[in-house]
Parts: C-alpha cells; structure tokens; sequence
C-alpha cells in the first residue's frame, strides 16, 4: 500500500479513536471532581468552610494538590460545582423535570436540608453571604427561567427575566431567614408555604404577562 494510501486510511480511523479518547478523559475528569467533591462533603460535617484547607481536600480525596488546582481555582470554585451537581441531582431524583414540579416534590426537597443541615450551617458560617447569595440566585434562577419557558415558550426575555428575578429572589430571602434560625424543623413553616404560592401565582404572571 502506497503511503498516500495508508495515511489517508490510518486519518479516516483516527476521529473515533479521539471521540473515544476524549470521553475517557471527560469520565476520569469527572470522576476526579466527585472525589473532591465528597471530600468537602465529608469535611462540611467535622467543620466550617473556612477551616477546610487544601491540603485537607486533596489527602482526603486521594489526589494531589497539582489535580486539584487542575479542575478548580480555589475552594468556593470546588463548593459552587458540589452545590450545583447535588442541587440538580436532588431536583431530579425528587420530581423537577423540564422546569415542572411533581406533587409533593418541595416537602422532599426541604425534609433533604435539614438532613443535611450540618453541611449546610457549616458552609453558610464559613463563607461571605453575597458568595452564598450568588450561588443560590445562579441555580434558582436557572430553573426558574427553565420552568417559566416551559410554561409559556413564546414569552419574551425581558417578560422571562422578570418572572424569575422576581420568585428567584423571594426564594432566597425566606431560604437566609431559614438558615438564620439554623434551619430548625420548628421554622421550616414559611418556606414550605412558599412552594404552592409560586404554584398558584406563577401560573397567573406568566398569563397576565403572555
């Protein structure tokens, strides 16, 4: 086989073998911030955000300081990527698909943060609050323009940002006040009150908007 030949042939074949190559990579990248992950998880139940080093991090998830730096710039990095992926996979393992709440989805969602209220109280106590109020309006807003959209798919951008400025930032106030009590079972009441106000009212806004 004539060179030319051989180059063209062994060139057709490579596509696939990147494909391959980069999904591997993706997976293992992955894999690496879970670890990391649930190493700041583990942590958030011994100790206060600010306490955690590095070092603590990278000993507990099994790598070194250079993969960690790898995948994030610093600890709120690491914490904004755990907050998102255990928000999200606790939306769809508890009834939040294409922006709709199943029935009872919001009691689920509030019984798994008392649950998990060490982690929670430790990261709020060891962190400024605008970083906190920055993570929670960057994923409750994210669904609630989801939700809004799926309501109503001709609505405008500026009618949709509204909306969800709107119940995005209602949300977040009653959820401070929640983690100001220490998110005692006892004063879960106005937070849970709020989910079938939004059920109710959002549907009207989005009809009196379209």
């Amino acid at each position: 086989m004539k060179l030319g030949s051989w180059l063209k042939i062994t060139i057709e074949k490579m596509p696939n073998y990147f494909v391959t190559f980069k999904c591997g990579r993706a997976h293992m990248a992955e894999l690496t911030k879970k670890a990391l992950s649930d190493a700041l998880i583990e942590l958030l139940q011994e100790k206060r955000l600010d306490r955690i080093t590095i070092a603590e991090l990278t000993e507990r998830a099994g790598v070194n300081r250079q993969t960690f730096y790898y995948h994030f710039s610093d600890i709120f990095d690491l914490l904004k990527w755990t907050v998102g992926y255990q928000y999200h996979k606790l939306l769809e393992k508890h009834g939040f698909h294409n922006g709709i709440f199943e029935p009872g989805a919001g009691t689920v969602v509030l019984d798994t943060i008392i649950d998990k209220r060490v982690i929670l109280l430790n990261v709020y106590r060891g962190i400024e609050e605008v970083q906190i109020l920055r993570i929670l309006h960057d994923l409750i807003d994210a669904d609630m323009v989801k939700r809004i959209n799926a309501m109503d798919p001709d609505l405008s951008e500026e009618d949709v940002t509204f909306a969800s400025s709107f119940y995005t930032s209602g949300f977040i106030g009653i959820f401070i006040e929640w983690l100001n009590t220490g998110l005692e079972s006892s004063s879960r009441g106005k937070v849970e009150r709020l989910f079938p106000v939004v059920e109710h009212s959002l549907a009207l806004l989005v009809a009196h908007l379209s």
